[in-house]
């Protein structure tokens, strides 16, 4: 049983202000939510899995214009997490997972909303706690601690439930509904993709994301199908048309990074980021806002959300030419840090020139089983070549 019957939420006040007025959005917001539960999900998954072999993660954000509910069946925070998880920058123990920096779920309630509850109880422990955050009365009476209540629940009960209230209004007035659907389920296709052949190497398990009534799919984009003008020449009565797609396994690429000594000084050492991922052509008129790359780290989309990348080496950079508007894809990174909104990865514009030098000289280079004898420069293609006459 608990030891105790209150949480510590011990911070500067002008803290929870920093945390009030930061640069962020309702999206980034919602994702801040979505990663606690996958977090959650990905560290208790087996455990829950004795309980339930049924078991799979289900994601639901509701709002009914005045209060906001995020609820997941995840494995829930335990009493150890919980005595530490209303204290801002208490990060924890496994910074590897999607809530690295230890201040998502506190930053994102106190940044949309002045009252929120928290009610969670973890898999394997018979009690549901439930606390209430109080910002007027936290800022004001500069609160250290915060009384929470207990039930008793069974063992094999796991859920965690954000109730946001007292929504501050310049966030959430007249937000776009659809476009916040649209991007919650762009960023974690990874976990909504029911294709799982050409996209298995970065799908992650399977979720159920409710957004406003409504469970998010992933549409995958299409690639071109058909034979190159000169191959169809010679092949013409094989009609094997090509699905010009091509994905790369992860590879390590080496770069030097500088990072601060404990002395305060600039030091310079080399390391690797790993990457994998695919690059493809747009069929003919599907090219409207699918074009350019979006770039991944741990299964989620962190770059490319609402403006698409476009490396110089790939796509060119003339917005009009055929292979900026035709090429486009997926770039999985890993052993890469990221900022604290999660909108940016941590490398620098040398090193990302490097990665990108190295991934177009892959699709210069691309062979298909059909032409085992042949290789297709995707970037050539893209401009020219693959849409000159039909006939033989």
């Amino acid at each position: 049983m608990d030891k105790e019957n209150s949480v510590s939420i011990e911070w500067e006040s002008s803290g929870y202000s920093v945390l009030k007025n930061l640069n962020s959005s309702v999206l980034g917001i919602f994702c801040e939510f979505i990663d606690n539960s996958l977090q959650s999900h990905r560290e208790k998954k087996e455990e829950i899995l004795k309980y339930d072999k049924n078991y799979q993660l289900k994601i639901d954000i509701s709002y009914d214009g005045r209060e906001i509910v995020i609820r997941d069946n995840a494995g829930g925070i335990n009493y150890k997490n919980f005595m530490r998880a209303l204290k801002p920058a208490n990060k924890p123990e496994d910074t590897t997972g999607y809530n690295e920096f230890g201040l998502g779920m506190k930053y994102a309630a106190v940044w949309i909303s002045n009252e929120w509850e928290l009610k969670s109880s973890a898999i394997g422990e018979d009690v549901e706690r439930k606390v209430l955050f109080d910002y007027e009365k936290v800022v004001n009476g500069n609160i250290k601690n915060l009384n929470f209540t207990k039930k008793q629940v069974g063992l094999d009960k796991h859920y965690t439930e954000v109730s946001l209230r007292k929504l501050e209004s310049k966030h959430v007035t007249n937000w776009q509904w659809e476009y916040l659907r649209k991007k919650i389920a762009y960023i974690y296709r990874n976990f909504i993709r029911t294709e799982s052949s050409f996209y298995s190497n970065w799908k992650e398990d399977y979720v159920e994301i409710n957004v406003f009534d409504e469970t998010l799919k992933w549409e995958e984009y299409n690639f071109l199908k058909q034979q190159w003008y000169k191959d169809r020449q010679v092949h013409y009565n094989d009609n094997k048309p090509i699905e010009w797609k091509y994905k790369f396994d992860w590879m390590s690429i080496p770069y030097e990074e500088e990072f601060l000594n404990k002395d305060g000084n600039i030091e310079k050492r080399n390391s690797n980021i790993e990457i994998s991922g695919f690059v493809g052509i747009l069929p003919d008129g599907e090219h409207s806002r699918k074009n350019g790359f979006a770039l991944f780290r741990r299964g989620r989309v962190v770059e490319g959300i609402d403006k698409r990348i476009y490396p110089i080496d790939i796509s060119g950079s003339s917005p009009r030419a055929f292979k900026y508007i035709r090429l486009y894809g997926e770039l999985h990174f890993r052993n890469v840090e990221i900022s604290f909104d999660k909108t940016k990865l941590a490398i620098n514009k040398e090193t990302r020139d490097q990665i990108f030098t190295v991934i177009a000289d892959l699709i210069k280079k691309v062979q298909f089983d059909e032409f085992s004898n042949k290789k297709y420069n995707f970037i050539k293609l893209s401009c020219l070549g693959l849409y000159l006459p039909t006939g033989p």
